[in-house]
């Protein structure tokens, strides 16, 4: 498949995906990577009353940090 560009290097035909939307997406792939991974849990679990479900805690977190990331970048 043979692809066009512009002068300012911009995609005409094939498969093109925005920077930005791809970047985003690999940082909040790691994020949820770090929070969900067995190590954090056993961390919160270590820090939190057993009443407390350390899902919970995970989801609250990740929600948390995707909320200011999305403010600043």
């Amino acid at each position: 498949m043979a692809y066009q560009y512009k002068k300012d290097n911009s995609q005409i035909e094939g498969f093109s995906m925005d920077k930005e939307v791809a970047l985003r997406s690999l940082l909040f792939t790691l994020v949820f990577y770090l929070i969900a991974s067995p190590q954090t849990a056993d961390l919160f679990t270590s820090y939190l009353p057993r009443s407390v479900d350390v899902l919970i805690v995970q989801s609250i977190i990740f929600s948390l940090i995707y909320y200011l990331v999305s403010l600043y970048l």
